[in-house]
């Protein structure tokens, strides 16, 4: 890190270091995605509060800490640094701003860092007035449904980019999220609250992999010890033609959408897949589904794990052999059909019964083609798909 040009103000604050740490590790998701590979952060010290902000080209961040300071000043940090060093600490720690250096202490313990001299992109201000094209909605359900949104995304697949995200799809009353890296799909809905007047036509939109890790990490972090009655336990989502904000608490994201056509996900996923022709539909508790699933995936092969899920009266067998070995077991079920063998992936069948939280999943599968696998829980709103494996 360079050092940068000489500040001409001095400033001293103190804060708890768990909280600054937490909150530089919220912000980490933006920081470690900087355009210029160079991690920043940009902190403005005001009389009582300090705030923290960092950005990339399509997402920004900030929250507002309370601290003690009478000082004003804004300087760049290497976020990287600050964040390992202010981790290792606890209790409070005293920081004095002079030039182009930041002393930080705790007790007996001293260090010291430059400033950057990169400073964070700017995004345009929000505009002030009426609440438009506004929802609100639990902070902590919210976090969830992004959750379960991204569980199947893959953030590392550069040849599929807007796969690398999450579908976000807006009415004035409903809120959609997709998620699917081509093997599996996870879709959640959720009603909402509008605020203020509505202008925006149904929306879709992809909400960025950054964006979204941040997000989680912002939801739970305002969520932490908060009550329902709370202003930071519920959030509010405003949309705009290019992107979205997000306010919970004293955090704020906005962010662009990814650009690109999204998969057509409504071709795999029925509107009553129960109720669907020629389909087998099967109900399993999910508790024993769950450690069934795990035993037999502990011998399925690592580099190509699969398990044969055999549907017959009243009962469901998952059953994998591999060169580290073979397990087989039976669980009751209620299934009347035809028998039936489907071949999936042990850790995609995991994650999907993980993610419901019914009791009793529904399993269903049109028969005789290559369809995927339907999961949904009883009065649910989440519907997983996993794309059976060819033998």
């Amino acid at each position: 890190m360079t050092k940068s040009a000489t500040l001409p103000v001095t400033a001293t604050w103190t804060i708890p270091a768990r909280q600054l740490a937490e909150a530089l590790d919220r912000l980490a998701p933006v920081t470690a995605d900087h355009y210029q590979n160079d991690e920043v952060v940009e902190l403005a010290i005001e009389p009582g509060s300090l705030r923290l902000r960092a950005a990339n080209q399509a997402t920004e961040i900030r929250v507002t800490l309370p601290c003690e300071t009478a000082a004003r000043t804004v300087l760049m940090m290497p976020a990287r640094k600050l964040r390992e060093t202010v981790r290792m600490l606890s209790g409070d720690l005293a920081m004095t701003q002079k030039d182009n250096v930041v002393t930080m202490q705790v007790g007996s313990f001293k260090t010291t860092l430059y400033t950057a001299s990169t400073s964070v992109t700017a995004k345009a201000p929000v505009a002030e007035g009426p609440p438009q094209n506004q929802v609100i909605l639990s902070a902590i359900r919210l976090g969830t449904l992004l959750e379960q949104a991204s569980s199947c995304v893959n953030q590392h697949d550069r040849t599929r980019p807007m796969m690398q995200g999450v579908l976000v799809e807006v009415e004035r009353d409903r809120l959609r999220l997709v998620g699917t890296d081509g093997c599996r799909l996870v879709t959640v809905w959720e009603p909402v609250d509008p605020l203020g007047t509505w202008t925006l036509p149904p929306r879709t939109a992809i909400i960025p992999a950054i964006a979204v890790r941040a997000l989680i990490g912002m939801l739970a972090a305002a969520s932490k010890d908060r009550t329902e009655g709370d202003a930071a336990a519920w959030a509010t989502m405003t949309f705009r033609q290019d992107g979205m904000d997000l306010t919970v608490g004293s955090w704020h994201l906005r962010t662009d959408y990814q650009p690109g056509p999204y998969p057509n996900w409504k071709a795999v996923v029925p509107a009553n897949p129960a109720a669907q022709p020629h389909t087998n539909s099967l109900r399993v508790g999910r508790e024993e589904a769950i450690a069934a699933v795990q035993r037999i995936a502990l011998l399925a092969s690592p580099s190509y794990p699969s398990m044969d899920c055999q549907l017959t009266k009243g009962a469901l067998t998952v059953s994998t052999q591999s060169d580290i070995g073979q397990a087989e077991e039976t669980m009751q079920a209620e299934y009347d059909g035809e028998p039936h063998t489907v071949c999936l992936n042990p850790h995609f069948l995991l994650e999907a019964l993980e993610i419901l939280r019914a009791e009793q999943v529904e399993w269903s599968q049109v028969v005789n083609q290559p369809a995927p696998v339907v999961l949904t829980g009883h009065e649910d709103r989440t519907i997983c798909i996993i794309m059976p494996i060819k033998k």
